[in-house]
């Protein structure tokens, strides 16, 4: 006690010198002040409270896989949730509890224990190159190589990050941002309580694990020898398209190739195989819990890749036809064995992460799928940052705070610009007409460098490409017919003859997805679906169940202003089987009590199958099929290394990469009144679908009045209010559905619900009474979305 007085009493000067320098410097008010900004940022910046904080939960979440004792027969799974380097709950797949952290017990140690650390992104590389591999083996990659593969440069940021954090520190900024967000941060024990008690989180919890333990087997971590390194990236090749085949196996290849292993002996290789795929299939599946023989059955197939190499070694038949045909299936299906002796490998996009202090990369083929992507990586993978912009990125997500004040600025700047326009022109509606008035030059021209598309009004699609006049080699067009319309794959390349095949295989995407789900043969599985559903549960393929689940979500989501049973209204009114006419009120009735996607029909997307449950009702994909069919067309695009694509059916489009000499696919949209061609430009980025939706597509007259082909299914009336609805979304598929949506609901309650959806921007117009119509612009397109110079007299433009 003594010792301690005498150290207390010789600290004592010194402390009292260093308040009064603080007081007399001001450097404490600094700090109190840069404190209360800090906690003011916070405040102002921090997420609803009320919100789970998804970016906290899932980028630390951890999972362990063990057995108790050797003779368990089968792996536990326990994902422990963790906040500011502290383990607050653990969740136990099996029994599908949360469980209070567990002091003392090491999991590693467990019998064939495996830790699945947290993925950390450093940032998303959204191109991709071929990597020449060296002919002897042992040869480290070239630096610059390996600097491209895993992007090093980023490393720059660590020694910014971590000194501006001190700085943020010291200068309490950060502390008093920290203090602002308290209430919102996992950090708070009341928060995870909160968290915790969240209804469903344990299927959400579960899910996001499952992902962490799909993606273990395709992290490329820091490999810098480059025979090691293209054996290993063509069994990651191998893993993904086995992953992707097992979400649409409609040909049923993986039962049969199971049933082919199974016959000569494999049996463990054929159980494993047929597991996974049903894991994968059950992921798919938002309503489904996930339980531990989903993990397990990972694991069994990551390992059996690993330690045996491809399931077709000592397995393909004998030389000649068989073998030939059974190695051309396989390339088909991009599960081809690696070949030993490779020269080149390519290297595609891939999101940078980091795991247990070492830095890799994980290719896009998973993540890209959708079930395959962790919840906070879907963002980051339509990112395409790159140099000093990547690296700024990579900075800002390991300091928030900053990220806050930024965000913060951009409010204020925001604010101050409106007021200042407001005060500059004199009125709101001054300040909108200059908006859509054209800019002149100096000798009274209008300014604008690019020419609108060329087409005609009468044969113009909803949207179209522009093209690019500067290289017109480069884009090598392949137009098709499909699906009872036009069509073009836009491939970008110096020689048609090599993208011929690439072209003809989207092409077959096409016919594949035409023969399931067309309304206008007798022979497609929709036709079967519609013959057979009312007398008890139709079984569908894959294909077809994931269009129809997504069908239903679409529903639910729009508030049943986008029904996939709409089919007899349409055929009342003569859209589909004709003649086109007004219906009677009783015709009108009739068809609608047969309406309804949550009374009408039994769906089970586990077991594939639907029912109908009255006679009559039929189901009508001709609004959402088409975008899945982009899409479906667009994968095989990818699948066969095509970087640059535009994929077109009737104005449903997806996007790859770019055209020549430009960053983004320019998009012309079509004017609903057929004034002038296209009324607009949109640019349109890598990994975008694109739709339009209209009633000038097909409509019908009667005493002059113009009915529209869409139906809204609520009143069994065509949709009215609005014109035209363009959506641009992740998928063409989205994009499609959401265009007729939005249609349905309206001005008002489509503005709402396009603003609510993080995934979705539109570009509504409604009809003006002066012959001016009016084209609602989601504020997320400035600077993307343009008028044509010919068009700003019969438009305004509005921002919401």
């Amino acid at each position: 006690m003594k010792r301690r007085r005498l150290r207390l009493h010789h600290f004592a000067p010194l402390l009292g010198r260093l308040a009064r320098f603080l007081l007399k410097s001001q450097l404490l008010t600094l700090f109190l002040v840069l404190s209360v900004l800090g906690f003011w940022v916070g405040a102002q910046t921090r997420p609803d409270p009320a919100a789970i904080p998804h970016g906290e939960l899932f980028d630390h979440l951890s999972v362990f896989s063990y057995r108790d004792a050797p003779a368990d027969t089968g792996a536990h799974f326990v994902v422990e949730l963790a906040a500011c380097g502290k383990v607050f709950s653990r969740y136990d797949v099996e029994s599908r509890r949360f469980l209070p952290p567990e002091r003392g017990r090491a999991y590693s140690r467990i019998i064939t224990g495996t830790h699945y650390g947290p993925l950390r992104v450093r940032g998303h590389v959204g191109d991709g190159f071929w990597l020449q591999v060296p002919n002897a083996a042992g040869r480290s990659l070239l630096p610059e190589q390996f600097a491209e593969l895993y992007r090093t440069t980023l490393d720059f940021v660590k020694p910014v990050s971590v000194l501006t954090g001190a700085l943020g520190i010291l200068s309490g900024y950060s502390i008093g941002y920290r203090m602002g967000t308290w209430s919102g941060s996992l950090c708070n024990k009341a928060v995870q309580e909160r968290v915790l008690a969240t209804e469903g989180l344990g299927r959400t919890i579960a899910r996001e694990a499952w992902r962490r333990v799909l993606l273990e087997p395709v992290v490329m971590a820091d490999e810098d020898d480059a025979a090691r390194f293209a054996a290993v990236q063509g069994t990651h090749r191998l893993y993904a398209n086995f992953f992707r085949l097992a979400l649409n196996d409609s040909d049923g290849f993986i039962p049969r190739e199971a049933e082919r292993l199974a016959g000569l002996g494999r049996t463990s290789e054929a159980r494993a195989m047929l597991a996974f795929a049903a894991a994968a299939r059950r992921a798919a599946q938002d309503s489904v819990h996930l339980d531990s023989g989903d993990f397990a059955a990972i694991e069994r197939w990551a390992s059996l890749l690993d330690r045996r190499g491809h399931w077709a070694h000592a397995a393909i038949p004998p030389a000649g036809e068989p073998r030939s045909r059974y190695l051309g299936t396989l390339a088909w299906y991009g599960l081809a064995p690696p070949s030993p002796d490779v020269d080149r490998v390519w290297v595609g996009p891939r999101m940078l992460v980091r795991t247990a202090g070492t830095e890799g990369f994980v290719a896009d083929e998973i993540p890209a799928t959708g079930v395959g992507s962790p919840i906070t990586w879907r963002e980051r993978l339509r990112d395409q940052r790159t140099g000093t912009n990547a690296m700024a990125n990579a900075w800002l997500a390991e300091r928030p705070e900053f990220v806050a004040l930024a965000t913060l600025g951009g409010r204020v700047a925001g604010v101050t610009v409106a007021t200042a326009r407001k005060v500059f022109t004199g009125s709101a509606g001054a300040a909108r007409r200059a908006l859509t008035r054209p800019r002149p030059d100096r000798k009274g021209a209008v300014a604008d460098p690019s020419p609108p598309p060329a087409a005609t009004a009468a044969y113009a699609p909803r949207t179209a490409p522009v093209r690019d006049a500067d290289d017109p080699r480069r884009s090598i067009h392949h137009p098709f017919r499909s699906m009872g319309t036009a069509g073009s794959i836009i491939l970008v390349g110096s020689d048609s003859v090599a993208t011929a095949a690439a072209a003809r295989a989207a092409q077959d995407a096409f016919a594949r997805v035409e023969s399931l789900m067309s309304n206008w043969t007798t022979t497609s599985e929709v036709a079967r679906i519609n013959r057979e559903a009312a007398a008890g549960p139709a079984h569908m393929s894959d294909e077809l169940s994931a269009v129809v689940a997504e069908g239903m979500r679409t529903w639910r989501a729009s508030d049943g202003a986008f029904d996939i049973t709409v089919e007899p209204l349409v055929r009342a009114w003569g859209f589909i089987g004709g003649p086109r006419r007004v219906p009677s009120r009783a015709e009108s009735d009739s068809a609608r009590v047969l309406v309804g996607s949550g009374t009408q029909l039994a769906f089970d997307s586990l077991a594939h199958t639907l029912r109908f449950r009255r006679p009559g009702v039929r189901i009508d994909l001709g609004g959402i099929a088409k975008g899945y069919a982009v899409d479906a067309a667009a994968e095989s695009l990818r699948a066969r290394g095509v970087r640059d694509a535009l994929v077109d059916i009737s104005g449903n489009m997806f996007a790859l990469g770019a055209p020549a000499h430009a960053d983004r696919w320019r998009i012309g949209i079509r004017d609903p009144r057929d004034r002038v061609p296209y009324f607009a430009r949109l640019q349109l980025g890598s990994r975008e679908g694109i739709s339009t939706s209209g009633k000038y597509e097909q409509f019908v007259a009667h005493n002059g009045r113009t009915y529209g082909h869409i139906m809204d299914p609520r009143t069994g009336q065509p949709a009215d209010g609005l014109i035209s609805v363009t959506v641009i979304a992740p998928s063409a598929m989205t994009a499609d559905a959401w265009s007729t949506a939005l249609f349905v609901l309206g001005p008002e309650e489509a503005r709402r619900k396009a603003r609510a959806r993080a995934d979705l921007s539109a570009i509504l117009v409604v009809p003006g009474e002066d012959g001016i119509d009016t084209v609602w612009v989601e504020s997320s397109l400035r600077g993307r979305f343009a008028l044509e110079n010919e068009s700003r007299a019969p438009f305004r433009v509005e921002y919401f």
